[in-house]
C-alpha cells in the first residue's frame, strides 16, 4: 500500500507546485514511461487550447527526452527544445509557444526512462 501512496503523494505535491506558483498552468496530460524508446500522443481537449506556454515535469524515474513536437489546430508545428534528461521532481522552464494561431491539438513525446527497473511518469502543463 505504501508504494503506491508515496508516487501519488509525488505526483500531486508536483502538480499543486506548479499550479499554485503561477496560477494559470494547467495539466493537459501524463503518461507513464518505460526503459524502451516509446512515442505517446497528448491530445489537447480544452475548448480554448490557446496556449502561450507549455511545461514538462517529470516523476518516479529520469525520462530522456528524444524529441516533443507540438501541432497546432492550423497543421503547423513546433518542435520544443529543453535538456535532454529530466531528473524526478524536475521540469523544463516554461517553453514559448511561436505565432499567433496557438490552438494545441495534440503534442507528441518521444521519450525513455534512463532506468530499467522504474517507470517514470511525465506531467504536461499549459499555460495561456
Amino acid at each position: 500500500m505504501r508504494k503506491v501512496i508515496v508516487p501519488f503523494l509525488l505526483i500531486l505535491f508536483v502538480a499543486a507546485g506548479v499550479t499554485t506558483a503561477s496560477g494559470q498552468w494547467r495539466v493537459l496530460g501524463t503518461r507513464d514511461v518505460n526503459f524502451r524508446v516509446d512515442h505517446d500522443t497528448f491530445p489537447v481537449t480544452y475548448k480554448k487550447g490557446d496556449f502561450r506556454e507549455l511545461k514538462i515535469a517529470v516523476v518516479k524515474a529520469p525520462v530522456h527526452f528524444d524529441r516533443v513536437m507540438v501541432t497546432f489546430r492550423n497543421g503547423q508545428t513546433q518542435d520544443l527544445e529543453f535538456r535532454d534528461l529530466i531528473e524526478p521532481g524536475g521540469e523544463t522552464r516554461a517553453i514559448d509557444l511561436e505565432g499567433n494561431e496557438r490552438i494545441i491539438r495534440k503534442v507528441d513525446f518521444w521519450y525513455q526512462t534512463d532506468s530499467a527497473r522504474k517507470r517514470g511518469k511525465v506531467i504536461l502543463y499549459g499555460r495561456s
